[in-house]
């Protein structure tokens, strides 16, 4: 997302005027086109990664974008115990590692 801004890239502000349903309805849309291009870079290494990718997505996603104290809490599947051992060890499974 920096990137863009670096490279001078703007995009269209909405009207102030436009209805609170239709800029909810783009950022919604924004948002799903965000998780699935993360989910895109993290596919092809799925079989190396510890996590499935859309689970590594969320994560990824939760703490850059600061979604409260606890990213793991709404991402099914991702706890504390995951979410320490993503930090220590990172994505990627070891050589020999049975996940």
């Amino acid at each position: 997302m920096g990137a863009l801004q670096a490279s001078g890239h703007r995009r269209a502000r909405p009207a102030r005027n436009e209805e609170p349903a239709r800029r909810s309805e783009n950022r919604d849309a924004a948002q799903a086109a965000t998780r699935d291009a993360v989910t895109d870079l993290f596919t092809p290494e799925q079989a190396t990664l510890r996590l499935p990718a859309q689970q590594l997505t969320d994560v990824f996603l939760a703490l850059v974008a600061g979604r409260g104290r606890h990213p793991s809490a709404a991402i099914p599947g991702v706890g504390t115990p995951e979410l320490v051992d993503l930090f220590l060890h990172g994505a990627l499974t070891s050589p020999g590692d049975t996940g």
